[in-house]
């Protein structure tokens, strides 16, 4: 029994037909640049409020009054820290406390 042997180039794989290549993301170089979105615009800056206006002055008759009181209270105010300020039962208290 005569056995055919297949001939050499029918076990030779078929020749590869010409393979398209995948297409591939168009190179960087031709992509269009991103689109930036435009920088914030600051806001505008606001007018400066109109000026306060200056100070109103007193009559000279609502000074002198007032000139006058001040006067008299620095004239008969006692200074905070003398004795004579301090009612007797709080410098009797001061006292005992420091002869503690």
């Amino acid at each position: 029994m005569l056995l055919s042997l297949p001939s050499l180039s029918s076990l030779s794989p078929p020749a590869a037909a010409p393979t398209r290549r995948p297409t591939r993301a168009r190179p960087a170089r031709l992509r269009p640049p991103p689109v930036r979105p435009p920088p914030p615009v600051p806001p505008a800056p606001r007018p400066n409020p109109a000026p306060l206006p200056p100070p109103v002055r007193p009559p000279a008759a609502v000074r002198t009054a007032r000139s006058a009181t001040a006067n008299w209270w620095s004239a008969t105010a006692r200074p905070a820290n003398s004795a004579t300020s301090r009612s007797t039962a709080t410098s009797r208290s001061v006292a005992m406390a420091r002869s503690y």
